[in-house]
């Protein structure tokens, strides 16, 4: 299957629809999905103008409409996908579209259209009052658990400060004070470059006493503004006791005017 549209590899021809971006994900998107059958090049003509297959089309999430169905012969059947982006809460979504052969519909689906959906949990580009931070409190960890945020970067930032706040569960505190280790893991997918991501494993000492402050830590990573950037914190599987996060994702920004500079090795710094 080949998708083409706002949502297709950003414009380019792929295998499903991946919509990441938030202009792409704040209101409805309709993608050209075109199905072609392949058979083996040595295959005779015959047996290629003999297909004709009556294919019924279903959709695993209401967010996703099509045609019921379509009639698929060697050259290539299409048929437009609606994506429901606007009426989707935050966080990712994932849904297909199937065909099957009505007269095989035993034998299960023909091809399958992979449709994820990335809403962000806060879209700084938008504006928000010039808010550059976004901030989640009181987040419940097990080990083994995994917290994922979408996060917009405003227009500018070019890098993020990530404060994670750390402190056992009102029903674990009674248990003497030790450490706990978190996976933390930051990614940005920028056109036509490398996955720009981050991670690390860190461990956090947990106050035993109520009123004492929670254990910080604090790391700063690269960023490009306006493209969604995926925060994931996760307990340790084997770090052991129920523990509450506070998540903070603070975006700074430094443009040099003008952008190219003119660097000299006879001194010792350079004005701008």
């Amino acid at each position: 299957a080949a998708v083409t549209g706002s949502g297709a590899a950003q414009g380019q021809r792929g295998r499903g629809v991946y919509l990441r971006e938030p202009q792409h994900t704040k209101g409805d998107v309709t993608c050209a999905v075109s199905i072609k059958p392949e058979l083996h090049e040595d295959e005779p003509n015959k047996e290629k103008l003999s297909i004709d297959i009556p294919v019924a089309l279903t959709t695993s999430a209401p967010w996703l409409s099509c045609a019921p169905s379509l009639a698929l012969t060697y050259g290539g059947k299409g048929f437009d996908l609606k994506v429901g982006c606007a009426s989707l809460p935050p966080g990712a979504h994932f849904a297909e579209v199937l065909g099957t052969d009505t007269t095989k519909a035993g034998l299960g689906a023909l091809f399958r259209v992979p449709v994820t959906v990335i809403k962000p949990h806060a879209d700084l580009l938008a504006g928000n009052g010039g808010c550059s931070y976004a901030a989640y409190e009181g987040l419940p960890f097990t080990p083994g658990h995994i917290e994922r945020r979408f996060v917009v970067p405003p227009a500018g930032a070019t890098w993020a400060t990530v404060v994670l706040e750390v402190r056992g569960a009102p029903r674990s505190r009674e248990a003497d004070g030790g450490q706990t280790i978190f996976m933390l893991h930051t990614t940005q997918l920028l056109p036509s470059k490398r996955i720009q991501e981050w991670s690390t494993r860190v461990s956090l000492g947990l106050p035993k006493e109520e009123k004492a402050p929670s254990t910080q830590y604090v790391h700063s990573v690269a960023v490009t503004g306006g493209v969604t950037m995926e925060v994931t914190v996760a307990q340790w599987w084997m770090a052991l006791g129920d523990t509450e996060a506070t998540l903070k994702v603070d975006f700074h920004g430094v443009s040099p005017l003008p952008a190219a500079l003119a660097l000299d090795g006879r001194t010792l710094f350079t004005e701008f």
